[in-house]
This record gives C-alpha cells, sequence and structure tokens, in this order.
C-alpha cells in the first residue's frame, strides 16, 4: 500500500493526529496487514518535509495535528479520483483506494471506478504486448485478471449510488497516545 496515500486520502476529511491516522487505517482498510505507528509517523515526517501536510495546531490532550496543504489535498484528492497511477495487477493496490474512497463522504467512487478503469486499458494494452510470445497462459492470466477486476469496479460503482454505502467522518472512539485502537470486527 501507499501508505503516504492513503494517510492524505484519510486527511482529505480534516486535521488530525497520527495515532488516530493509524486506527482510520486500520478502520477503513480491514484487507491490510497491520501498518505499524513508527511507519506512520516517519511517513508524516516525509510528506511534511515534500510539502504535502503542514502543521495544525495541538488536541486538546497537546497531541500535534496534520493538516494537509493545497498541494496535499490536490494530490489525495487525484489518488481518490484513480487519477494517480497505481499498480491495477495487483489486487490489494486496487482495494487500497476504492475501499478508503468508499468510506469518505466527499468522494465520487464512481469517479474513482472509472479512473481505476482507464489505468486498468492501459494495464492491458502495455503488460500484455509480447507476453504471447514467452507463454500464453500470461497474456491469459492478465485478460482474466483486467475482466475479474472491472465487473467488481462496475459492481462498486453501482453500490456506491445506493444504500449500501457507508460513509464517515473520523471514528468516534478516537485513540490517545500510545493506546491500540479498538478494531471494528
Amino acid at each position: 500500500m501507499s501508505v503516504r496515500d492513503a494517510l492524505t486520502g484519510v486527511l482529505t476529511l480534516g486535521p488530525t493526529y497520527g495515532h488516530q491516522l493509524l486506527f482510520e487505517l486500520h478502520t477503513r482498510l480491514p484487507h491490510r496487514a497491520v501498518v505499524n505507528p513508527g511507519q506512520v509517523y516517519a511517513t508524516l515526517n516525509r510528506v511534511r518535509a515534500s510539502g504535502g501536510i503542514i502543521d495544525g495546531g495541538v488536541t486538546e490532550t497537546n497531541l500535534p495535528l496534520y493538516k494537509l496543504t493545497s498541494d496535499g489535498q490536490r494530490d489525495a484528492h487525484a489518488w481518490l479520483r484513480g487519477e494517480t497511477p497505481i499498480d491495477v495487477g495487483d489486487w490489494t493496490e486496487v482495494f487500497d483506494v476504492v475501499l478508503l474512497a468508499f468510506t469518505l463522504p466527499h468522494v465520487s467512487v464512481g469517479d474513482t471506478c472509472y479512473g481505476l478503469s482507464e489505468q486498468l486499458k492501459t494495464w492491458c494494452t502495455v503488460a500484455t504486448s509480447g507476453d504471447e510470445d514467452r507463454h500464453p497462459l500470461i497474456a491469459t492470466g492478465r485478460a482474466r485478471h483486467a475482466a475479474a477486476l472491472q465487473l467488481w469496479l462496475d459492481d462498486v460503482a453501482h453500490e456506491s449510488a445506493g444504500p449500501t454505502r457507508v460513509t464517515w467522518g473520523f471514528n468516534e472512539q478516537r485513540p490517545g497516545r500510545g493506546r491500540r485502537p479498538n478494531l471494528v470486527k
């Protein structure tokens, strides 16, 4: 997963602190292995150094808040719309952006699915050129993967327009520093 993209995607909800971001990743992307706090904070420092986030003040309990800059907002929304290149050959990379987009109230999941579908067309064209000569099963596997992924993206786009889409802002059960969040099961 691009931890950077997922963290900035969550930050489109507004400023929050590092452990809250970790909690949001765990609850919104349950298909992923646990992301460790060190990875979150190291990534936040890199995003800050590149100008994607700034200090957003502190909480009432003195936890530092992170806030997206206008560049950070632009990049996060591009990723959530499926415009930022990802490895569409990797289901988990696709799950990351789709599932996060599905939970954010301000994101059009239809746009996300459309952007990923466009990337999938390019992936099929580029990835299959020459594969038939090396091994016919490679091209067949990529074609089947692409067909299955496109069907799933179509299903997601349809579901996102219906009553089954559940979106939320920051979870009310906000963890404090050094406390593991209670994961929703």
